[in-house]
């Protein structure tokens, strides 16, 4: 699990002190996990799923994807509601993936051009 959570910090493009906090935890705490000097409590494993929606198997035993998907009830509704198309529907899941930094950065982006107009 361990290399998995290191794993998933890159992949999330987080430093460790990025990805500790959070998770309410220092750098260096997740710097142990990662080199497998400090065990992952159950705690830290269902934080790390509900804050960054790992998906649990593939966290405990390597198996599935690495991120859940966004809720299916909840795109449903959405694309009834305002009559997504299948590339609308990837996007949002797209962005719902990223973290929040990068999510800021396409807001601030999008603000931007909006404002020009």
């Amino acid at each position: 699990m361990n290399e998995r959570i290191k794993e998933l910090r890159k992949a999330l493009h987080l430093s460790q002190s990025q990805f500790g906090k959070k998770l309410c935890v220092t750098g260096p705490a997740i710097s142990r996990i990662e080199k497998g000097d400090r065990a992952v409590t159950d705690q830290m494993a269902k934080a790390i799923c509900n804050e960054f929606n790992v998906n649990p198997d593939w966290l405990y035993n390597g198996t599935g994807e690495m991120l859940r998907e966004f809720p299916s009830p909840l795109m449903e509704q959405l694309t009834e509601k305002f009559k997504l198309d299948e590339l609308e529907q990837e996007l949002i899941q797209d962005y719902l993936s990223l973290d929040i930094e990068e999510r800021q950065m396409i807001a601030r982006f999008l603000r931007g051009k909006t404002q020009h107009k």
